[in-house]
């Protein structure tokens, strides 16, 4: 382990108790759990919905960095896991789906614009207080009342409850996979954050180009990626990423 793992840590107080591991040489942050093969099946349903939905991927891997250099990427800490937060862009994109059918349109997967809309649903229109999700069949919102009088777990039901995400698990409905996720509050103000900071950025670079489109001697704000105004590119795991 000396020589694969820059770090190792051992979390045995989570629900699924699993190693952490830092490899070496790819700079991957992983995470292993024994006897336990919940692992494939939910590897199974996210590799059904990437074909179906092309855009979840990527999505899903630029949220995980937003998330990780916050510090609430990880379940047992409280912050929002990656099947979580892949059912999460999921759901998001079902729901697209669904609208653009109605409308009997093409759907426009542009990943910039799908960004933006994923942090205001999140971030600001979403009623975490009534609604719980589900992408099954296709995707469904339910009455979150529902499920809260039927769960009989004490300490996380009732008013505990009421302002954490209600994720249905699609290989087990019974199972809220927000439970843990105790920072959602915290994730929702950041994912706000991060929609203002980016309609800002938008309008600044718009001004920008329109105020300098005649000049050519001074570089405009729009010349840099509007992403680094929510992720840094100095995150050293990126880096490590691209060797």
């Amino acid at each position: 382990m000396k020589n694969i793992a820059s770090y190792c840590e051992a979390i045995t107080n989570a629900k699924v108790p699993i190693v952490k591991i830092d490899h070496i040489r790819s700079g991957i942050s992983v995470d292993i759990c024994i006897n336990n093969d919940s692992g494939l099946q939910t590897g199974n349903t996210i590799k059904k919905l990437v074909n179906q939905f092309p855009p979840l991927r990527p999505l899903t891997i630029i949220l995980k960095i937003f998330l990780t250099q916050r510090r609430l990427n990880d379940t047992y800490s409280g912050g929002i896991g990656s099947f979580l937060l892949s059912c999460m862009v999921a759901s998001f994109l079902q729901m697209k789906a669904k609208t653009s059918q109605q409308l009997k349109i093409a759907p426009a997967w542009n990943l910039g614009a799908l960004l933006l809309e994923f942090f205001h649903l999140y971030g600001s229109s979403f009623n975490y207080y009534t609604v719980g999700i589900s992408i099954r069949g296709g995707g469904s919102y339910f009455p979150k009342r529902s499920r809260l009088e039927a769960d009989n777990n004490s300490k996380n039901s009732g008013a505990q409850r009421q302002n954490m995400l209600w994720m249905e698990n699609p290989d087990m409905p019974s199972l809220d996979m927000g439970r843990s996720s105790f920072l959602l509050p915290k994730v929702r103000r950041a994912f706000e954050h991060a929609h203002q900071c980016l309609v800002a950025a938008l309008c600044d670079s718009s001004h920008s180009h329109s105020d300098r489109k005649d000049s050519s001697h001074s570089q405009s704000s729009s010349d840099s990626s509007l992403l680094s105004f929510v992720i840094r590119a100095d995150d050293p795991s990126l880096a490590g990423r691209s060797k």
